[in-house]
């Protein structure tokens, strides 16, 4: 089964910049209510999304496309990854609308998912304290995020002090996203 966090589409955030001279034209919000982009004929757009992520994470589109590699945002905790969803980002080069369309948009994870599974059939030994699950730490959840560049977490603060790994492997397998 897949986890709802997975499935989850709280918002995406839309950021268009005109391919003549790098501008941001507009920036609004999409929602299962509203998914229209409205953008002037004929001229020519690269579109950012950005979605889930949440308003106390401050993000804004910057004012010229040049600086969208540098933005970023910082994730209060994990828990808001739980309620928002994964943040996930896509860019669209050079469109230029001329009438209504359609247009799928694949939106990429800013999250790794890693599943870890531990098979104790093939472990030989004699009573159940042969081989315990003590702990398993995977620390590269990453609190500050560069949707459009390189996140790296430049120091211990910028790693999030939780993920949602099953700490105790009382399920013998998780999903763990970093």
């Amino acid at each position: 089964d897949t986890p709802a966090v997975e499935d989850r589409l709280t918002n995406v955030l839309v950021g268009l910049y005109r391919v003549n001279n790098g501008l941001l034209d507009k920036t609004f919000s999409l929602s299962a209510d509203n998914s229209e982009i409205d953008m002037l004929s004929g001229v020519e757009y690269n579109i950012y999304f950005l979605a889930n992520v949440p308003e106390s994470a401050g993000f804004e589109f910057p004012a010229r496309e040049s600086d969208i590699a540098s933005c970023k945002f910082r994730l209060p905790s994990f828990a808001s990854v739980s309620q928002n969803g994964i943040p996930s980002c896509a860019r669209i080069p050079s469109v230029i609308s001329y009438s209504s369309g359609v247009r799928d948009v694949t939106l990429t994870r800013l999250f790794a998912k890693l599943t870890v599974t531990i098979e104790h059939e093939g472990f030989s030994g004699t009573g159940s304290d042969c081989f315990r699950d003590e702990e398993l730490h995977i620390r590269a959840a990453n609190s500050v995020i560069c949707p459009f560049g390189v996140s790296r977490a430049e120091s211990s603060s910028d790693v999030l002090a939780l993920s949602d790994y099953d700490s105790d492997m009382s399920s013998m397998g998780t999903d763990t996203y970093v």
